[in-house]
Parts: C-alpha cells; sequence; structure tokens
C-alpha cells in the first residue's frame, strides 16, 4: 500500500485493528493484521486488547504491538517509535537481549542498525491536538485510554514527577527545536538546537504532530504547555 504526497488512509481490520498511513508512506500487510513492513513514512496502529496482536517492522526494528496505540515512522535509516497508550516492546530481530518496553507517553528514537536507546517522554496531550492521525479521522476505539494517559500525565506535571520542556519536535524526522518560554506555540519564533547523537533532520511531516520531549539523559522527563501548534 502507498500513499500520495497529500493523501492519508485507515484500514480496519476484521479483529477491529486500525491503521491509519500517512502522507507518502509505503507499507506492506502480510498474514492479515500479524506482520506489519513499514518500507517508508509514518504508521499509527491500534490494536484492541481482545485482538491476536500484530508486529510492525522497518528494516532492522520491529515492535511488538497488543492492546495498545502507537505511532511509527521510519525514513532512511532513522526511525521514531511512540506508545500513546498501553505498553509495547521495541525490538531488534537477530539481536538477543536488545529489547526495551515502551510505555504510555514514551518515545525511542534511533538508527535500526545501532543498540536501542532508553525511551524518553513525550506530551501525549500536545501530539492529540496536533497529530492528523487524530484531528482528521473519525474517534479511535482507544480514545477514552488515550486521554487517561494524558490525565496521568498532568497529574505527574502537578506531583512535579514530570517537568515542562520548550524541546520540541515539529511535525515528522528527529529536528530537535527549543522554543522561547514566552511563545511556545509559534513555529516562526524558534532556536534550532543541535540534534542529539543517532538523530538526523529529516523532511517535516503534517501527519504526526507536535512531540514535546525530554533533553537526552533527563530526569524527570517532559510534559508541555497543551498548546498545538
Amino acid at each position: 500500500m502507498r500513499t500520495g504526497a497529500d493523501s492519508r488512509v485507515e484500514v480496519t481490520f476484521v479483529d477491529q485493528t486500525i491503521a491509519r498511513l500517512g502522507a507518502s508512506t509505503v507499507c506492506s500487510f502480510k498474514d492479515g493484521t500479524r506482520n506489519l513492513d513499514l518500507s517508508d513514512g509514518v504508521m499509527l496502529l491500534q490494536v484492541p486488547r481482545k485482538a491476536r496482536g500484530a508486529r510492525i517492522r522497518a528494516a532492522g526494528i520491529a515492535a511488538a504491538v497488543g492492546g495498545t496505540t502507537v505511532v511509527f515512522e521510519y525514513h532512511a535509516d532513522v526511525y521514531k517509535f511512540l506508545t500513546l497508550e498501553g505498553t509495547s516492546r521495541l525490538y531488534r530481530p537477530g539481536h538477543l537481549g536488545d529489547s526495551v518496553l515502551v510505555r504510555a507517553g514514551q518515545m525511542v528514537i534511533g538508527k535500526p542498525n545501532a543498540p536501542l536507546s532508553d525511551p524518553v517522554d513525550f506530551d501525549v496531550g500536545r501530539l492529540l491536538k496536533t497529530s492528523r492521525f487524530i484531528t482528521d479521522f473519525p474517534p479511535l476505539h482507544s480514545e477514552q485510554l488515550l486521554a487517561h494517559a494524558s490525565e496521568r500525565q498532568q497529574k505527574a506535571k502537578s506531583k512535579k514527577a514530570l517537568i515542562d520542556t520548550n524541546l520540541v519536535i515539529f511535525g515528522g524526522g528527529t529536528n530537535v527545536t527549543l522554543v522561547k518560554p514566552t511563545q511556545a506555540a509559534v513555529a516562526t519564533d524558534v532556536t534550532t538546537v543541535p540534534a542529539p547523537p543517532m538523530r538526523t533532520a529529516l523532511p517535516d511531516s503534517n501527519d504526526l504532530g507536535v512531540i514535546e520531549i525530554a533533553p537526552p539523559n533527563a530526569n524527570p522527563a517532559a510534559a508541555s504547555t497543551d498548546k498545538p501548534h
């Protein structure tokens, strides 16, 4: 399946698994919803808890998805994997032990041929307000679970378990920008910061939305201003 430069598609399978493909995405499906290969682009996958689960693979990286909602982006040799609700497992096939659990509100960025890095937190609420996977389609079956994941982060913010940060990724790719605190939602008023190791500036996408993340190795991790871009 291939989408055009300004087209998006939603596929609903017999087990009620939903796959949404962003613009300029190439993906193939094998064995129904059990095995999905992402050749290029970005995909949202929502697998109901009663379904058997699925696996998404992009080059040398794979994710086991069951009873959760995830987003997987892959371009050239860089990937970005986000869990919006539930828990997923990201791993490198053929590399025993190179596996990590990615929980709700966590993201992993890296290269498929490199060891997995630790997940970082991102703001679920901000992504839900800005991602075309959410705003341009009917509500997902996991809508309440997504809202609950966002609410948990807000409660963590109030307890200072999560802190605000102005490090964001606008749209697709991995280019990290530092937004001025006084105008956090204005894309033209930003200062580009050097991308951390293993990250590369990639073409932007209107599908994924705005991701606010923690700085590398920061703890506690990110939350956001909740203002959409």
